[in-house]
């Protein structure tokens, strides 16, 4: 069983790309959103940064996702998608499946001031044709505010190298220790086809005309 996930995100500055080692130790889902989040721990072996996931024939849904991770130079965000069992869709089996983390990322106070204005595309298809693609904004899954002091609440300190999974919440960047992340889901779950052979998420700054995007292809065992 993985004790740590090592995060290796490719954190686009203004004017270097660095890639840093981030371990990760802990890892949790909100079970319920709104002022009192409810959270469930989630096995980090289902959490990957690997941009091919192995199907079965089942019935699979998809979430658009992000990561906030804390580090020295200021907390850093990257897509990522939440990819179910259809039937698995909800509070009390949102550890199936996978945590899929995309490696392109920003840093977070960069976006502190739009934040809630970043565009994100999902998008899925089968070889050439496009099966869906939908877009929102970051508003849609909560801003960097209340799930960070939720889940720190009646403890001393968050664990070094915590991740947690929202749906959806908001977040204080200030509030992460060096190390920690969390992970924020979009509430909207859509199906994939048995055809789908690949799904796109995007997140667009329009603001600094800029974006960071995250591919994973589907390898389906019959």
């Amino acid at each position: 069983m993985s004790k740590y996930f090592v995060y290796q995100p490719h954190i686009h500055e203004s004017d270097a790309v660095i890639t840093p080692d981030i371990v990760i130790e802990n890892l949790a889902a909100t079970t319920e959103s709104g002022d009192e989040p409810a959270f469930q721990p989630i096995p980090l072996s289902r959490l990957s940064s690997s941009y091919e996931i192995q199907l079965t024939d089942a019935d699979w849904v998809v979430r658009v996702a992000y990561l906030l991770v804390a580090s020295g130079n200021g907390t850093i965000l990257a897509p990522g998608l939440d990819i179910l069992p259809a039937d698995a869709d909800d509070g009390s089996s949102i550890a199936a499946g996978e945590k899929s983390i995309g490696r392109q990322a920003w840093r977070l106070p960069d976006l502190a001031s739009h934040f809630a204005e970043l565009t994100v595309r999902l998008s899925a298809f089968s070889g050439s044709e496009t099966i869906f693609s939908k877009e929102t904004v970051a508003a849609s899954m909560g801003g960097p505010d209340g799930l960070v002091s939720a889940y720190c609440r009646g403890r001393e300190e968050l664990p070094r190298a915590a991740a947690v999974i929202d749906i959806p919440g908001t977040m204080r960047p200030g509030d992460l220790p060096r190390g920690a992340a969390i992970m924020g889901r979009a509430p909207e779950a859509y199906r994939l086809e048995n055809g789908v052979d690949r799904v796109v998420v995007e997140f667009e700054d329009s603001k600094a005309g800029r974006a960071v995007d995250h591919v994973v292809t589907f390898d389906r065992l019959d």
